[in-house]
């Protein structure tokens, strides 16, 4: 107590540190400190007594600023005849308490699946369904891509808007379609590719498409040029998905690369 100022402090739990001190404004009410503080109260830019204040349970006022928290107590009564704000204004009286405590911080939100500017050179893909499948087997089937796809993963994280899993799981998700589209596969991985199995099955479009029963052609493979499938020097057999077969057949015979049909 500082009773020359008109201020009182109280210790936290440890007692080694005040985290609430309280300045005596008038002399109402029963309080420790004896004398009255000689000064004025402000908050922001006005006095105490028109700053926005919150009733706290019908004997007091409160109001919180960033870190602090700001408590007047109701001295007693307040007449009738006084207009409700004149009450409040004169009722707002004898201890202003201020108190202070670290503002929480918020968790930075994860963002496993924002994707970096590459710093490398990475392959080019004219062919979706043909880079889906270039993607199973480097992300899925040998780990060499991160992070690994989890639709309900990728749905909390995103903030744009909510994703419903359950509602939209039958066909492609658009922002998944979109992330994977971006997804900058390194072209120093193109050796890995020895051989592509084309699935219904396959873990990427059950990301894709959680719910998707693999019986039309969403992924099927009916469109590729010499110039995607070049990039890929070990690649020697795929078991081809498509319903068009005809049309992406003489392009792999070209390449050199043996087919089973699904």
């Amino acid at each position: 107590m500082w009773d020359e100022l008109g201020l009182q402090g109280w210790l936290d739990e440890d007692e080694q540190t005040i985290k609430t001190i309280g300045v005596r404004v008038a002399a109402q009410g029963e309080y420790a400190v004896r004398q009255t503080f000689d000064g004025a109260v402000w908050i922001g830019s006005k006095d105490y007594r028109e700053a926005s204040w919150k009733d706290f349970a019908g004997f007091a006022h409160t109001l919180k600023l960033g870190g602090f928290t700001v408590y007047t107590r109701l001295p007693g009564p307040v007449p009738e005849e006084q207009s409700a704000q004149k009450a409040k204004l004169e009722a707002l009286s004898a201890m202003v308490q201020i108190s202070w405590k670290e503002p929480e911080k918020k968790a930075a939100k994860a963002q496993k699946y924002k994707l970096s500017k590459p710093t490398e050179p990475v392959l080019t893909f004219t062919s979706f369904n043909f880079k889906l499948a270039v993607m199973e087997v480097l992300m899925y089937e040998k780990g060499l891509l991160a992070p690994k796809l989890d639709a309900h993963e990728f749905a909390r994280e995103y903030s744009r808007r909510k994703i419903d899993i359950d509602a939209e799981g039958y066909e492609p998700i658009p922002e998944i379609r979109k992330w994977l589209e971006k997804y900058p596969v390194p072209e120093r991985l193109a050796p890995e590719v020895t051989e592509i199995e084309m699935d219904g099955g396959s873990e990427i479009y059950t990301q894709l498409c959680p719910f998707w029963d693999g019986e039309d052609g969403a992924f099927d493979l009916n469109t590729i040029t010499e110039a995607e499938l070049r990039q890929f020097p070990n690649l020697n057999h795929i078991t081809l998905m498509s319903s068009k077969p005809e049309q992406v057949l003489p392009v792999l015979e070209r390449c050199s690369i043996k087919v089973d049909l699904l």
